[in-house]
């Protein structure tokens, strides 16, 4: 039966409309996913904007922790100083000698070979008070500084106040371990020693609950060592870096009138500005009339008081 041209025109209107259809459909299709694009990008912008001022202030809050730790570093350090300041005990004697004492805290460094050039130059002995985990990261320069005839005592071995002053079963641990690694090493026990801080150490009541600090000191004197502080400090431990001059006039300073000063600075691999500043005191001082000895467990020497007790 053939179809009326009436029925073959309505065929091809539906697939006319299908068609559109589908077209309409897809560009609905496409208008949404167009604005769905957009709208999403729209909210990745706004999160990546929060995220960064996260991110801002979040280096913002490291940046204040940071300088609020350097604060306190600064803080500690200046009331630590004003303690020893004005606890001074008076073990020296007054015989009219003249004898300057220089010691050396915290080494052995990269810096030792040098200092120890230096001292060689200046024909002046002196005292290292070292530290365990640095002499094994430089095994040979204990060895040079007994050999070259200066004095090795005991800092500690690991320098860390708040597992040092803990408590007396850390102190003896950290001591004992110098101490015996200090004997093979010079095929001789240690006769001196220098408390971290100095045995007046007003940064160490804040690791302990107990008062540690006047037992520590007897019992390294229970050993047959002599615990051995300073009176004079160069400074050259602060920051920013002091110049050598700098260093020169503190140690000046610093000395006044004593006539056995025994004068705190440090063997830093950081830092040369010590190592300069030696010869130039010891020039000064040699005008002064001072000699230069180290420090023996009999030699008249500096000891803080009083010693520091526990926070309450």
């Amino acid at each position: 039966m053939k179809s009326s041209p009436f029925s073959d025109l309505l065929k091809k209107t539906s697939h006319i409309h299908f068609y559109h259809l589908i077209f309409l459909v897809s560009v609905a299709l496409a208008v949404i996913f167009c604005v769905f694009t957009v709208v999403q990008s729209a909210r990745l912008g706004e999160t990546e904007k929060q995220l960064s001022t996260l991110r801002g202030e979040a280096a913002r809050a490291n940046q204040l922790q940071s300088e609020l730790q350097d604060l306190t570093k600064k803080y500690d350090e200046v009331s630590n100083r004003l303690a020893i300041k004005q606890s001074f005990s008076s073990t020296h004697t007054d015989n009219g000698a003249k004898i300057a004492y220089l010691t050396f805290d915290d080494g052995p460094s990269k810096n030792t070979g040098l200092l120890l050039q230096t001292l060689q130059q200046a024909n002046v002995k002196a005292t290292f008070f070292v530290i365990g985990l640095n002499c094994q990261e430089f095994p040979n320069a204990v060895k040079e500084e007994a050999s070259a005839g200066h004095v090795v005592g005991i800092h500690s071995w690991t320098h860390k106040y708040p597992y040092i002053y803990a408590n007396m079963a850390n102190f003896k641990q950290d001591f004992t371990q110098l101490h015996d690694y200090l004997t093979a090493q010079l095929n001789t026990p240690p006769t001196i020693c220098r408390f971290p801080g100095g045995t007046n150490n007003t940064v160490s009541k804040k690791y302990t609950k107990e008062p540690i600090m006047q037992e520590a000191v007897d019992w390294v004197e229970g050993m047959g060592i002599r615990p051995i502080d300073w009176d004079a400090d160069a400074g050259d431990a602060e920051s920013p870096i002091p110049t050598k001059e700098q260093i020169v006039q503190r140690v000046l300073k610093e000395i006044g009138h004593k006539n056995d000063p025994v004068i705190l600075m440090h063997d830093f691999g950081n830092r040369t500005s010590t190592i300069e500043a030696v010869p130039l005191i010891v020039q000064q001082l040699q005008a002064q009339g001072f000699s230069f000895g180290t420090l023996s467990a009999s030699t008249p020497s500096t000891l803080f008081k009083p010693v520091v007790k526990a926070a309450s």
